[in-house]
């Protein structure tokens, strides 16, 4: 996969959640060491502008001389404007920023916000404790770059083992294409293969070598496969063992040099302090955040929504299907299908339901700009140049790129003045995000533990 390919991957990742609901961000975070709002603002930002680095990607693409019909596809989203347009209150605070020729819609004219203090939301206050063993997993995660593997040449297979296996498929006898393999890795029960063989992979001694009866879904998505009845020849090479490193001082400073944590950290117990004191940081920034989800939903259902701003609509909507056509694009000469894209990426049937997830995505990010900036307005709350400096140097560090060089970009794609004025909505949305949970009123709300699938 080229970076370009990943890119899509990323920002998909990052703005699909981020536009379905604020909450899906944050809910599966977990401690890497970074920043729980750098990684917000980011997520946000790629929301508004995804059309920056489809201008980076264009690039390689044609450098990579792909097939003609995904160079078609990409001349197509070029050529598709970014239509640039703004909302009346955010050019009043974002300065210095040439609006000339935009759409400026009124946010008075599209809602009527809803009653956004002193609301009542309840959350489950818990989840913003941490842990011993959130710590230790935590520290079993980084432990595991200094870890060793046991090559396990004895036993049985079971789920969850990660195993070195031989496979060949065989279709009426015969070995059919991109079905034999040696040499490859495979966690048992993961998936990853086709529901039969992934079953089949289960109780196998090693060394032995089995034949696995199985079915091709129907709908596999090569003609030459879909609904046949094959046979796997499978041989088990070994059980691959995870063996952790020894958790002593010695580990804790090489963890704490390697992952730049400081270099006052010299024993595991301050490794185990610093981790808590990180994991404590974010998961009061993700309770945070889903506070203000929470509250943001009420408001947001409470408000009277009248029209629509069409430029913004138009804009996410284009984006959300240039992600979608470019991993087309990206994957059609592996024969991968849209319908494998769809389920793989969105988990998604078919075309019809991405069109619908476009349309609900869409709605929902506009509704939710809406009511942040009526908030804003009422409460006429500005974003400072330092704040909005802050959003783009963050933007800058994930990306890794200079200021110099997203400058450069973005004059060379004509995307200025809307980068900037979405860098100053996401500066606002902190702002309105302290002022909505001033007068919040929590309500604890347990966890239900859900034993639906217990044994």
């Amino acid at each position: 996969m080229n970076s370009c390919a990943m890119d899509f991957i990323l920002r998909e990742k990052y703005a699909s959640m981020f536009v379905m609901s604020l909450e899906d961000t944050f809910k599966n975070t977990r401690y890497n060491g970074g920043n729980m709002k750098s990684k917000r603002l980011v997520a946000m930002l790629m929301a508004g502008c995804m059309a920056l680095s489809f201008t980076a990607c264009k690039k390689e693409e044609k450098s990579n001389k792909e097939s003609e019909s995904a160079s078609q596809n990409t001349t197509q989203n070029a050529e598709q404007k970014t239509i640039l347009y703004t909302y009346d209150y955010l050019k009043k605070i974002t300065p210095g920023i040439d609006t000339e020729g935009a759409v400026v819609y009124k946010v008075d004219d599209f809602i009527s916000v809803g009653e956004y203090k002193n609301l009542s939301v309840e959350i489950d206050k818990s989840s913003k404790n941490v842990t011993d063993a959130d710590v230790l997993s935590t520290l079993d995660s980084l432990a595991q770059s200094y870890a060793t593997t046991n090559e396990i040449k004895e036993g049985t297979t079971k789920k969850g083992d990660v195993i070195n296996l031989d496979y060949s498929g065989l279709k009426d006898g015969v070995a059919f294409d991109n079905g034999t393999a040696q040499d490859q890795t495979y966690t048992v029960g993961s998936g990853k293969f086709i529901s039969d063989l992934d079953a089949g992979l289960e109780g196998l001694e090693v060394g032995k070598e089995y034949s696995i009866p199985c079915k091709f879904p129907d709908d596999y998505g090569n003609e030459e496969l879909n609904g046949k009845d094959v046979v796997f020849v499978v041989t088990v090479n070994y059980i691959a063992e995870t063996v952790l490193p020894e958790y002593n001082d010695e580990l804790a400073a090489k963890i704490a040099t390697d992952q730049k944590f400081g270099e006052d950290i010299k024993t595991m117990d301050q490794l185990k302090e610093h981790i808590k004191t990180e994991l404590q940081k974010n998961a009061e920034e993700i309770y945070k955040q889903n506070l203000f989800n929470l509250a943001m939903e009420q408001i947001i259902a409470s408000s009277t929504f009248t029209g629509k701003p069409e430029g913004d609509y138009t804009q996410l909507t284009q984006s959300l299907q240039a992600t979608f056509d470019n991993y087309v694009s990206q994957y059609s000469s592996m024969g991968i299908t849209e319908e494998q894209i769809l389920q793989y990426f969105y988990q998604l049937e078919n075309k019809e339901a991405f069109d619908k997830y476009v349309e609900e995505t869409v709605d929902n990010q506009v509704k939710l700009r809406l009511a942040v900036l009526a908030i804003a307005e009422k409460e006429e709350l500005t974003v400072t140049r330092e704040a909005a400096n802050k959003v783009i140097e963050e933007y800058c560090s994930y990306y890794g790129v200079t200021k110099e060089d997203l400058e450069k970009q973005l004059e060379e794609s004509d995307m200025t003045a809307s980068f900037y004025v979405d860098v100053y909505y996401y500066g606002l949305l902190d702002v309105v995000s302290d002022k909505v949970l001033e007068t919040i009123v929590e309500v604890d709300k347990p966890a239900t533990t859900d034993t639906t699938n217990e044994n």
